[in-house]
């Protein structure tokens, strides 16, 4: 865009732009560089050869390709300013990528889960990776005052192993939480309207899921668990028909498959597969 546009002096990038393509600026003297990686006015747009990287606070972006073919960085601390991560922005694959192992984030879950962009961070070279709040790694995620959890939020966290949804949330996003393979069971509240693809894919260990009675649309893969035995729905059989659930490829065949189970306040005197809640905790029959 401003290529070799060696008079600009000064500019300001809106909020309002929430992408800065690759090499946007350069031959520009717009560039500071500051402890191996470049930026221009409140953007990212290179990183520099470095093993470990401190992204400055005010940070509003990571440009596109900003950190291409830079394997040799394992670990980023990122700011609460920052909002959005461009394209490849750590590269993609196995060759190409940014082999990052730890990720530190100055924030809350919350906060963190919305980020645009996150799937070129969490799973630019496929690995698995540790999120650190603060210098603490993340085994327990906290999601309230929110009402979406972006795409790729939480994907290859294979230390997490229990995950809060607050009842604000109303989108669980695509691969939020792929390759999450600590987790044992996932709670969705009612809130929750839309588990968009494959958002628990790969959770090789998730056994039970509690599904509330909000839910409306399980996309493809969302719950692609091959250790999936019980489903917990906060509903009846007959609401349990109007659920819209895409099994295109058997993507979500563990789920329909696993024995279901219907929400009863009371113990129920006839025959079928029932649950309720005990002290808070989702207990069956």
């Amino acid at each position: 865009a401003f290529w070799g546009c060696t008079g600009l002096s000064d500019i300001t990038i809106p909020e309002t732009v929430r992408s800065v393509g690759e090499n946007a600026f350069y031959m520009t003297p717009l560039i500071t560089t500051i402890n191996g990686a470049k930026y221009v006015d409140r953007w990212l747009v290179e990183i520099e050869s470095v093993t470990s990287l401190t992204v400055r606070y005010g940070t509003y972006g990571i440009a596109e390709k900003a950190g291409y073919g830079r394997r040799d960085l394992k670990e980023i601390t990122i700011p609460t300013s920052l909002k959005v991560i461009g394209d490849i922005a750590f590269g993609e694959g196995y060759s190409r990528a940014a082999e990052l192992q730890k990720i530190y984030y100055n924030g809350t879950a919350s906060e963190w889960a919305q980020i645009d962009g996150l799937k070129n961070l969490m799973l630019c070279n496929y690995e698995t990776k540790t999120l650190y709040l603060g210098n603490v790694a993340i085994t327990k995620v906290e999601l309230d005052g929110i009402t979406e959890i972006k795409p790729y939020a939480f994907a290859t966290c294979e230390g997490i192993t229990k995950v809060n949804i607050s009842n604000t949330v109303k989108t669980i996003g695509e691969n939020a939480f792929t390759m999450c393979t600590g987790l044992t069971e996932i709670i969705i509240p009612d809130s929750v309207e839309t588990v968009e693809r494959l958002a628990f894919n790969g959770c090789t260990k998730i056994i039970t899921v509690v599904l509330g009675s909000g839910i409306a649309e399980i996309e493809y893969g969302a719950f692609y668990c091959t250790k999936l035995t019980s489903v917990l729905y906060n509903g009846s059989a007959e609401d349990w028909k109007n659920v819209s659930v895409d099994n295109e490829e058997s993507s979500n065949s563990f789920l329909l498959n696993a024995t279901q189970f219907y929400y009863s306040e009371t113990k129920p005197v006839t025959g079928g597969c029932f649950w309720h809640y005990v002290n808070g905790v989702p207990t069956k029959w």
